[in-house]
């Protein structure tokens, strides 16, 4: 499994606040009940430890997977904040988000078509700025999630080359990218992996990796 924890900080006009962000590989989170257990016995208590206020999480097969997420790891205790993206099917392995609605409303939600499953993007605006409802301006904050092409070949590394390219393309060409993440199994074997370097190159939405 595939952890990875990242604490995003950002000003609004009258208070600080933080909105965690967590990602997590599920490995091939099923509708079975090998994979119920695993979300009950092990997602659960890490989830309710956590309290990330985005969860993008890779390798769910099906949507019904991700309801059982959101209503048995998440929705539980007394918490009943959570919501979650839509679902997009795409393979056999996919992306999926969840989030706390006290905090985020969810905008909008994207992809951007690389090999072999799509980054899906998710674009929230924050909800408690003091001055949102008189100037209806606020903090907006946008994630993709990737999983990137696994595998030690240079095969592989050329296919997570190509998807970083295709990925940096697409929101360099955006004409406002502030507040971006990009979180996920990205399947990479050393920093100097190209796929890595195009991520961080300079550029319109350069990324920095946080370790």
């Amino acid at each position: 499994l595939a952890f990875f924890l990242i604490i995003g900080c950002f000003k609004t006009h009258a208070q600080d606040d933080t909105i965690r962000i967590m990602e997590y590989n599920l490995l091939q989170l099923g509708d079975n009940s090998t994979s119920y257990d695993r979300i009950d016995d092990h997602l659960k208590h890490i989830l309710q430890y956590v309290k990330p206020d985005i969860l993008l999480v890779n390798e769910v097969t099906q949507q019904v997977v991700a309801n059982y997420i959101l209503s048995n790891a998440l929705n539980v205790n007394g918490t009943t904040y959570y919501s979650k993206g839509v679902f997009n099917d795409a393979a056999s392995l996919n992306n999926a988000m969840f989030y706390n609605s006290d905090k985020l409303t969810l905008l909008s939600q994207d992809e951007i078509s690389v090999s072999p499953r799509p980054a899906d993007g998710f674009h929230f605006y924050y909800n408690n700025d003091p001055y949102l409802s008189y100037h209806e301006d606020t903090v907006f904050l946008n994630t993709y999630v990737v999983h990137l092409k696994a595998g030690s070949e240079s095969t592989d590394a050329s296919q997570r080359t190509s998807a970083a390219n295709t990925i940096r393309n697409v929101l360099d060409a955006k004409s406002d990218v502030r507040n971006y993440f990009i979180a996920g199994d990205f399947n990479l074997y050393e920093s100097s992996e190209d796929a890595y370097e195009a991520l961080l190159d300079y550029g319109n939405c350069r990324f920095f990796d946080p370790l």
